[in-house]
């Protein structure tokens, strides 16, 4: 009775092991595969971490490229206002010299006109002082010497009857250096800086000049030696 009882005490004790055992054996599969895919989510994981590594150095690196661009754009800017400034600056430089040109022509100019004028008073004597009569008797004699570019236009003041103003749509002006009486004529065409001296015959001063630029002079006509101001300045 004893070895039977023991015997069946054993048995269920054998029993309990194997389902002990068989429950242990599940959960160490369990834990294994457990193991397994945390192994596998470790391994992704640091993958991932390797990726955001690589990610974090490309970005410095794109960062330093970007700085680079960016203090390369600024020096070319500098370049660029520098260039502007030196553009600037040469243009005021040409204007100057431009400014500068003008002004030593205008001084060529009104030395040239003091010279035509000083040689004009010298040319011009009253028409009182000169003997016969006619057209010819109305003008002061020519300087023997004219200067370069130098036009004399005198006006007619002489006190003989003959000396009325023209008809209508007649004219008197001056071609070189002699009158033209009847039509408009056409005078060549003058160098820059002509200076256009009129003369008062009966008085022997000069009553005005005027510059004409790059223009065709054509002859002045009589009623214009009254109103000077009136012949453009081009």
């Amino acid at each position: 009775m004893r070895l039977r009882t023991r015997l069946r005490r054993l048995r269920r004790r054998l029993r309990k092991l194997r389902r002990t055992l068989r429950r242990l054996r599940r959960r160490l599969r369990r834990l294994r595969r457990r193991q397994k895919r945390l192994r596998e989510e470790a391994e992704e994981a640091e993958e991932e971490a390797e990726e955001a590594e690589e990610a974090e150095e490309e970005a410095e690196e794109a960062e330093e490229e970007a700085e680079e661009e960016a203090e390369e754009a600024e020096e070319e800017a500098e370049e660029a206002e520098e260039s502007e400034e030196a553009e600037e600056e040469a243009e005021e430089a040409e204007e100057e010299a431009e400014e500068s040109e003008e002004a030593e022509e205008e001084a060529d100019e009104a030395e040239e006109a003091e010279e035509a004028e000083e040689e004009a008073k010298e040319a011009a004597v009253p028409a009182s002082s000169r003997s016969g009569g006619g057209r010819q008797s109305c003008l002061p004699p020519l300087p023997s010497r004219l200067c370069p570019g130098l036009l004399l236009v005198f006006r007619p003041a002489c006190p003989s009857p003959t000396a009325r103003p023209p008809p209508r749509g007649r004219h008197h002006c001056i071609q070189g250096s002699s009158w033209v009486e009847g039509g408009r004529q056409e005078l060549p065409r003058q160098e820059e800086g002509i200076q256009v001296v009129v003369i008062d015959s009966s008085q022997g001063r000069v009553l005005s000049h005027a510059s004409f630029r790059n223009s065709v002079l054509q002859g002045i006509p009589w009623q214009l030696f009254n109103h000077v101001a009136a012949i453009p300045d081009r």
